[in-house]
């Protein structure tokens, strides 16, 4: 039996196409009924510089309310797994483009910490994807 992409992925939409120009905390996601999470970052145009910057956080929590940074252990295609960073946009290669993170860890929500440094506005969309589902096929 052929499987569609569609029918083993459920997609999540954590932030809207926005201009984000101060520090913003997502909503956590609930992964319960899955076994699998990626973060996807959509970022459009903007010169991002060492000053003026963002830099994403992923945190994790059992009850979608005490929240602790991400460790090393859980997070894969990080810049600096080991403090829940998962990147930090500071040069200007680095816009017009899609980031990928891999949620490994074993709580049930999860959520991103954008945080700007300097002076920064940039459309930016941000969105999950829940795989490996307990029940098959999900549609």
């Amino acid at each position: 039996m052929k499987r569609s992409l569609m029918a083993i992925v459920k997609p999540v939409q954590m932030l809207l196409a926005q201009a984000i120009s101060a520090t913003t905390t997502l909503s956590g996601v609930d992964t319960k009924g899955f076994n699998s999470l990626a973060l996807l970052f959509s970022v459009g145009n903007f010169a991002f510089t060492t000053t003026d910057k963002l830099t994403i956080t992923i945190e994790h929590s059992d009850d979608n309310s005490s929240w602790s940074l991400c460790g090393a252990d859980d997070l894969y295609g990080a810049d600096t797994p080991a403090s829940g960073i998962f990147k930090v946009l500071d040069s200007g290669t680095e816009d017009e483009s899609v980031f990928i993170c891999d949620y490994l860890g074993s709580k049930r929500y999860v959520r991103a910490v954008i945080t700007e440094g300097g002076t920064v506005s940039v459309i930016m969309a941000v969105s999950a994807l829940l795989g490996h589902s307990d029940a098959r096929p999900m549609r």
